[in-house]
């Protein structure tokens, strides 16, 4: 029986690979590196900001906490994702990947939804659980918390309806205009290739925006209007051209920031923290 589902037609089936588990230190250690490398100059920008109207002490904490805090966040944000992986591809097996010459051509959607789903199911049962609780107390209180909470609950929910729907999108992106670019040796995830990385996350952008915007405004149709909800709608400022507006800006904003944030990964965690250890093995059939 085979690991992954069925190739395409014409694909070679042993360019699949399944990725069995990713290393807890070794992605901690990346996370770790990136957070402080983003939080460090942060923290000095708001020191020299806060400096001006608080305290000189007040100032020097908000440094330190940022500085502190920033890279933990981050690790502890990260290494929750990699463990939940883990501890799923563990009983289910890997989520499995088609790479020909360095190249992510496709992720085999059937082994990653049989991940994706369930780890997504908790996400959103955490989401209906937590909105419950918030609105079914009775407290005028607890119901103001959860009307301002509301907003995030819906993000955390949308997300993970995204990370079901992603790969889906990125093998439509990755067969029109490639896919992304990574250096693999000896089991650890080094350099990724920033132009195709900045491209492929642009498109990734702006589809979950256009998708979170479709969730948003369907709300309205169901008598639900949340004011912070609706001013970040694509729609805020009417049906066009604001929807082209939108989306053209959103293409820019992930181009920028997915650059960014792999030109972070290439040049500080790598070279700080070596990269990322996956284990991945060729995909055959079972013996």
């Amino acid at each position: 029986m085979l690991r992954c589902g069925s190739p395409p037609e014409g694909k070679v089936r042993d360019t699949m690979i399944e990725l069995r588990w990713i290393g807890n230190r070794s992605s901690a250690a990346v996370a770790a590196v990136m957070g402080a490398t983003f939080g460090l100059p942060l923290s000095v920008l708001l020191f020299i900001i806060e400096a001006r109207s608080l305290a000189f002490g007040t100032a020097l904490i908000i440094f330190i906490a940022t500085a502190v805090l920033v890279p933990v966040i981050a690790m502890i944000a990260f290494e929750f994702g990699i463990i939940l992986y883990d501890v799923a591809a563990k009983g289910l097996g890997g989520a499995c990947l088609d790479i020909r010459g360095g190249e992510l051509k496709r992720v085999d959607l059937s082994s990653y939804l049989r991940i994706a789903l369930p780890l997504n199911l908790i996400y959103l049962l955490l989401f209906f659980a937590a909105t419950f609780v918030l609105f079914h107390t009775g407290s005028l209180g607890t119901a103001g918390i959860g009307l301002a909470l509301l907003p995030l609950l819906i993000v955390i929910a949308i997300g993970a309806l995204n990370g079901i729907v992603d790969p889906v999108v990125y093998n439509y992106i990755a067969k029109a205009i490639g896919g992304a670019k990574l250096d693999i040796r000896r089991g650890v995830l080094g350099r990724i290739d920033t132009a195709a990385g900045a491209k492929i996350g642009s498109l990734l952008v702006a589809f979950n925006y256009i998708f979170y915007t479709i969730i948003i405004e369907a709300t309205s149709f169901v008598g639900f209007r949340n004011a912070k909800l609706q001013s970040i709608s694509v729609f805020a400022l009417g049906p066009y051209p604001s929807f082209v507006i939108y989306v053209a800006l959103y293409l820019v904003a992930g181009l920028i920031g997915a650059a960014l944030v792999l030109e972070l990964y290439n040049n500080a965690a790598v070279k700080v923290a070596g990269g990322i250890e996956l284990n991945i093995r060729k995909v055959g059939r079972r013996p």
